[in-house]
């Protein structure tokens, strides 16, 4: 399924959902209090990951200007199209929030998204990816068979409620805030290693994020509720990638499986914008 289409199906479940609860909730007394102002809610659902620009830019930082070319002998990863893809996956976090008025709320959420990491080649292949290292699956490419890795997600929020009480409160909202991407695959072009087999490493993971987003919670007392959201992040990416070739054995002018010393001038930048859609249901509590 493609993204836009993920993200219709995604509303809609949303919508179908506050179609449904409205009936019971709407008419009825009770539920959200303006005495209660603390919130504290956990929840899980699904994020769809996708990269805006299909061609990721790589911003090259060496002497000889060649990290980002497009001929033979660098690795895919150093390319313009290049660089570090996110998967789609699971997600499941907790939420603080505080009142300042009966409308309007601040608060800061945590998110765990088991979205896959992987490095993408976008037109061009390696000849010398082998079965023993690596696999293909669509346009990716990962060593050990299969992408890895997770997202930590952390944003500032701003919420508006467009009921001060009721048992039926839709929302919506933004914030800011930034995502970590951690545990991302190791590239390595050659089995077994050469002196010129390439290994590339994810430098560093921490992006800027904001987010636009809206929800509905129930109440079922002024003191427990159930929540819906879907929430659009839009994550800046610019991270450093570690290029290192394995170094030879002196005595036996062999690889010997010892990467070379970190050298600035082997690296190389990449830039690129990530989308990632959000869809959540929860529970949570008022003091």
């Amino acid at each position: 399924m493609k993204r836009s289409g993920e993200s219709v199906l995604a509303f809609a479940i949303l919508l179908g959902f506050g179609v449904l609860a409205a009936p019971a909730f709407a008419q009825q007394d009770g539920g959200r209090s303006t005495d209660q102002h603390l919130e504290f809610g956990v929840h899980g659902g699904y994020v769809f990951s996708a990269r805006v620009n299909l061609r990721a830019t790589c911003t090259d930082i060496t002497a000889s200007g060649s990290g980002c070319a497009t001929g033979e002998g660098l690795p895919f990863a150093t390319k313009a199209g290049g660089g570090l893809s996110v998967n789609s996956g699971t997600d499941f976090g907790a939420r603080i929030g505080l009142d300042v008025t009966p409308r309007l709320q601040v608060e800061f959420t945590w998110d765990h998204s088991n979205t896959r990491l992987a490095f993408r080649d976008e037109a061009d292949r390696i000849a010398t990816i082998t079965a023993e290292t690596s696999s293909e699956e669509g346009n990716t490419i990962v060593n050990s068979g299969r992408a890895q890795g997770f997202l930590n997600i952390y944003q500032f929020n701003v919420n508006y409620h467009l009921r001060k009480t009721g048992r039926l409160v839709p929302y919506f909202g933004g914030g800011l805030g930034w995502i970590n991407f951690k545990n991302p695959p190791v590239f390595i072009d050659a089995e077994p290693p050469t002196e010129d087999t390439t290994v590339v490493r994810l430098a560093s993971t921490n992006s800027f994020a904001f987010n636009l987003g809206a929800g509905v919670k129930l109440h079922a007392t002024p003191h427990i509720g159930f929540r819906l959201e879907a929430r659009q992040l839009f994550s800046f990416y610019r991270a450093t990638h570690n290029i290192r070739t394995f170094m030879n054995d002196p005595a036996t002018g062999l690889p010997s499986g010892t990467l070379s010393d970190f050298d600035a001038n082997n690296n190389t930048r990449q830039r690129s914008i990530f989308t990632h859609l959000a869809m959540t249901a929860g529970i949570f509590l008022r003091f």
